[in-house]
């Protein structure tokens, strides 16, 4: 017989053996929360969760915590109400404490646990696992029994290391529980799977929704990042921005609200690497693979142009590729307060994020405010350059060297470092990265147009490459193609390959040098395991190649013959209707006569 639906459980994350829960706990807020709006979003976002619920099966429950809901934000939102109530509850957990001291131990009720307290016995251990509202007790306890007795854990390093074994925690979880920490794996209505970064805005985290269970990332602002109002009002209008972009490569947004004072922004859980991290593991990357993620990368920013909004910060650790091939851009409408990783040289004025100086361009430098999608092409090209040569545009040795560079130095040669780079995407690059941003392409549609042109070798490519603006008839080029092919077999010994279908990841003959590389590169991406610093190399079989359609031109002796013999015929026609004309026109001239 199937336990009964626990709808505090289910719905709010709130274990049995918390219930019935305090006001707070309903509330999912600390206990004794005094700030009133706190107390009335978080009331707010319960309500909304519930009223969702109210359509199904268990909707006279979701009625019942609504009401519920309902009278703990009246009674918490009055003072005198509240001062009582916190009165009763203080009283209540001074018996709980009383009653277990008796007996020479202490159980703390769930959601209670001192924070950094680590478990000392595999008891407390059980306790601090409820706590974090992951398991409830009688699930780990049940876990904990299915062992035979000479094989069950006998303290809380064990238990943590089988819980993990089983995939009943994570790593992280386990790190957090055995330290002690349980409230870092409950944020609101998610359950915070593992770590993913940190930085002078605040962390990320991989999370799960308790109820819809989907597993997204986590963005938690700190508060010194939002210390004044002109900053807090910069977060809702950028949070506005990022709900509109809904493009292929752009990270969605989710969610943005505050919890227990914390601002947080819930993104699409990205399962892959950053370019950073993907270039630190394999240098270098093949021609084919940059040129494919940064004309990907250039399509979302376009997008995000065509709504005004311009990012300020791209670089390749705000690129992530995922492990069907396809790049996201990080902190799309985030950039213009967020901050790069602390370890990166960045500049900064009253708090206002003006970019990463490796990728930044020289306007940009000058004055943030006024970098318009000009500055994008700019930071793209750099990350172009960084992705095929490893390593920056220009170096220095302070971040005032890397200025001037960026300003006054000439333009690398990006041959010299690529050989295999074509002379049309070099020709690209180098207009992406002029200094002046006139010279630049003007828009990122332009950016795309002529990436996309470096991916298709004939004549069409090369007006493309003089006229960005115009259409591109893939029939056309196709045909162009075809007749390029032709002109190249005259009088040649053996016939080259044309290609006549597009391919992803085709960039002329460059990309031939190196395709072991690429299929490395993408299988260990697909892999998951790609840890930079803890694997230099990773090998995995490669993926089928893409079906591309061809036509391959070799000219032979017996298609030479069979083209002459095709003359002479062609010909002696031609010569049999001419004397037919003319015997017509002398039959005419006798019956004249």
């Amino acid at each position: 017989m199937s336990a009964p639906f626990d709808p505090y459980h289910k719905w709010l994350g709130i274990p049995a053996d918390e219930q019935p829960p305090s006001l707070y706990r309903l509330l999912g807020l600390r206990p004794f929360e005094s700030d009133a709006d706190v107390i009335d979003t978080a009331a707010d976002q319960r309500m909304r969760l519930l009223k969702s619920l109210q359509g199904g099966k268990h909707a006279a429950l979701s009625q019942k915590l609504l009401n519920e809901v309902s009278r703990a934000r009246q009674r918490l939102l009055e003072p005198t109400e509240r001062a009582a109530y916190d009165a009763l509850l203080r009283e209540q957990m001074k018996r709980q404490s009383a009653a277990h001291g008796s007996t020479g131990s202490v159980t703390l009720r769930c959601g209670m646990w001192p924070d950094g307290k680590a478990p000392a016995t595999l008891e407390e251990f059980f306790q601090c696992v409820a706590a974090s509202g992951i398991m409830t007790m009688d699930e780990v306890r049940q876990f904990h029994a299915r062992f035979a007795e000479e094989k069950r854990p006998k303290d809380p390093k064990g238990m943590a290391t089988e819980l993990v074994r089983a995939k009943k925690l994570t790593k992280y979880q386990a790190i957090c529980l055995f330290q002690g920490k349980p409230k870092q794996l409950s944020f609101g209505e998610y359950v915070i799977i593992d770590k993913l970064g940190q930085g002078g805005m605040g962390q990320v985290l991989k999370a799960e929704h308790r109820r819809m269970k989907r597993v997204v990332a986590l963005k938690l602002i700190s508060n010194d990042a939002l210390n004044n109002k002109d900053a807090a009002s910069r977060f809702e209008q950028e949070v506005h921005a990022a709900a509109r972009l809904i493009h292929a490569n752009i990270v969605a947004a989710f969610d943005a609200n505050e919890h227990e004072g914390v601002h947080y922004y819930v993104m699409e859980y990205v399962d892959g690497i950053d370019l950073s991290a993907l270039s630190r593991t394999h240098g270098p990357l093949p021609v084919a693979m940059a040129l494919d993620y940064t004309l990907q990368a250039a399509r979302g920013l376009a997008f995000a142009h065509g709504k005004g909004i311009v990012h300020r910060d791209i670089k390749p650790s705000n690129l992530l590729v995922d492990k069907d091939g396809t790049v996201k851009i990080l902190d799309m409408g985030l950039a213009r307060i967020d901050r790069p990783d602390e370890d990166t040289p960045v500049l900064t004025t009253d708090g206002q994020v003006l970019g990463t100086v490796d990728y930044m361009a020289p306007e940009q430098a000058v004055d943030t405010h006024s970098a318009d999608a000009r500055a994008d092409v700019y930071s793209l090209g750099c990350t172009l350059y960084r992705l095929l040569t490893g390593e920056a545009v220009f170096s220095g040795e302070t971040v005032m060297h890397k200025l001037l560079s960026h300003r006054e130095a000439p333009i690398p040669p990006l041959r010299q470092k690529r050989p295999d780079v074509p002379a049309s995407l070099e020709a690209v690059w180098r207009r992406m990265v002029a200094k002046h941003r006139d010279e630049r392409q003007q828009s990122m549609l332009e950016v795309v147009a002529q990436l996309e042109a470096c991916l298709r070798p004939g004549p069409q490519a090369a007006a493309e490459m003089l006229s960005p603006s115009a259409a591109y008839d893939p029939a056309n080029a196709s045909f162009s193609q075809f007749l390029s092919g032709m002109s190249r077999d005259n009088g040649a010994s053996g016939g080259p390959f044309v290609s006549v279908a597009p391919a992803r990841a085709a960039v002329a003959v460059a990309s031939q040098s190196r395709p072991a590389e690429t299929a490395e590169v993408t299988d260990n991406i697909k892999s998951g395991d790609t840890d930079p610093e803890t694997l230099p190399k990773l090998r995995i079989q490669p993926p089928p190649a893409p079906p591309a359609i061809s036509v391959s031109i070799m000219p032979s002796p017996a298609t030479s013959r069979s083209g002459v013999s095709g003359m002479y015929v062609v010909l002696a026609c031609g010569a049999i209707i001419l004397l037919g004309l003319a015997a017509g026109v002398a039959l005419f001239l006798i019956q004249g006569q």
